[in-house]
């Protein structure tokens, strides 16, 4: 009986004795605590963070759905501070300086713990409705770092909000301003553009539609997508990639498969040029075309300024900036054009946030000069209500609170930067709206 006891104590012991044993092997493997490595891992972040002489290359994704296309960030890290440059900064202010941390919630994490006006941009809410509301863009300003490559040139993030992995690239051959400035170059020679690629006697067309951040720093036109119109058979296909401008060109974000071929981006190929070749096949040309204006100006923004409406519009306007004003509020933006529909978008400020709406509009195409448009007393965003309560329907009323036919004309029919609309049945009522954004119209 005791022999049998003993037996069932060794046993008994012996997971105890084995575990011992891991135990001692652990300790062997680790000679450092869990809290020590941690220490010395997040030393080494900052090593490599601060150690880029030339600084970092981020390309930041914001919002799950990828909806906006992708941004440039580059940055130069010293023990405390982040200074961060970025395409859509103004020339003025080209960069912008906080603090930052690195500590461990569960992982390695890079934050941005200060208010940066670039870093911060797709992340801080600017009203309470609509893109850019309480959400904001679904942008992150904290960071779960992945990975450190072993040659420590890139490094691998995870956004902690919208889960989307990014990576920095270390700079070699440019400064944080320098590769900034490429990129607005090539923004500048490959604006909103149609084109068109001729595959084996197919015609594919393409629109490239750069997104839009409503913002107090600017309406940042940025990002976007590509937008692919063929036809397959009898039947018409819409394929739309997000992008991100590099001082390569504008890259597609996903490899796009039309018709056999694979479409990687466009090669920017100098500011004077009209064609541009894949990125990675030079046998694909994308061949810029002059759209008619009546679908330019459908599908594109075009801003109003008060001092260009003429005294027609003024006079109906005028109602608009009394109302805004008994509420406490300025209008902030106005566009004629296409943002998820054609119609009249607006952002307004009431001294703490932006509040963006829409009032869509049906439009005819009678030539390529000349268009039918009126309210559909359809909204979105906050529309209604400013059409309810702030007397909206006379910012409406010169465009075609009924149906208004207008006569278009332009100062470069190849590159606009002013439409003109004249009422065909009121030479009174003549509106010239601006291609470049226009920040509080009224003052204008």
């Amino acid at each position: 009986m005791k022999k049998n006891n003993i037996i069932l104590f060794l046993l008994m012991a012996l997971p105890t004795l084995l575990l011992t044993s891991c135990l001692k092997d652990q300790e062997d493997l680790f000679s450092e605590s869990a809290s020590q490595r941690t220490t010395n891992y997040m030393a080494n972040v900052k090593r490599v963070l601060t150690g880029a002489e030339n600084g970092w290359l981020l390309n930041y994704v914001p919002d799950r759905e990828t909806s906006y296309g992708g941004y440039c960030y580059t940055m130069k890290f010293d023990e405390e501070t982040a200074t961060v440059f970025s395409e859509f900064a103004p020339d003025a202010k080209p960069s912008t300086t906080s603090t930052y941390v690195l500590n461990n919630e569960d992982g390695p994490v890079l934050t941005f713990d200060t208010y940066n006006d670039q870093m911060h941009i797709f992340a801080t809410p600017h009203g309470s409705s609509g893109a850019g509301g309480y959400e904001a863009y679904d942008g992150d300003f904290i960071f779960i770092i992945m990975d450190i490559s072993e040659d420590e040139n890139t490094i691998t993030l995870k956004g902690n909000r919208s889960g989307n992995v990014m990576y920095m690239h270390r700079l070699t051959n440019d400064t944080p301003e320098g590769y900034i400035q490429k990129i607005k170059t090539v923004k500048k020679a490959m604006p909103y553009k149609n084109y068109e690629i001729n595959l084996n006697g197919n015609t594919v067309t393409g629109f490239y539609s750069r997104s839009q951040i409503e913002t107090l720093t600017g309406i940042q036109k940025a990002g976007g997508k590509f937008i692919f119109t063929y036809t397959e058979g009898e039947t018409e296909q819409k394929v739309e990639t997000p992008v991100m401008v590099t001082p390569e060109g504008i890259r597609f974000m996903d490899d796009v498969e039309i018709l056999g071929r694979s479409f990687t981006g466009l090669k920017y190929a100098g500011t004077a040029a009209e064609s541009f070749t894949d990125l990675t096949d030079e046998s694909i040309v994308f061949q810029s075309v002059v759209m008619p204006l009546s679908t330019q100006f459908l599908t594109g923004e075009w801003y109003v300024v008060y001092s260009q409406l003429g005294a027609y519009g003024q006079f109906y306007w005028n109602n608009v900036n009394t109302a805004l004003t008994g509420i406490g509020e300025r209008l902030y933006y106005a566009y004629m054009g296409e943002k998820d529909g054609f119609g009249f978008h607006f952002a307004s400020y009431d001294g703490s946030g932006l509040y963006s709406g829409s009032l869509l509009f049906d439009a005819t195409v009678v030539s390529n000069d000349e268009v039918t448009i009126a309210f559909s007393k359809k909204g979105a965003g906050s529309g209604v209500w400013y059409y309810n309560n702030a007397s909206f329907a006379y910012a409406l009323f010169p465009f075609g609170l009924n149906a208004r036919t207008f006569k278009l004309t332009t100062d470069n029919i190849a590159e606009p930067s002013t439409i003109t609309l004249t009422d065909v049945n009121n030479a009174n009522n003549v509106i010239t709206l601006s291609a470049e954004t226009v920040n509080w119209p009224f003052d204008k």
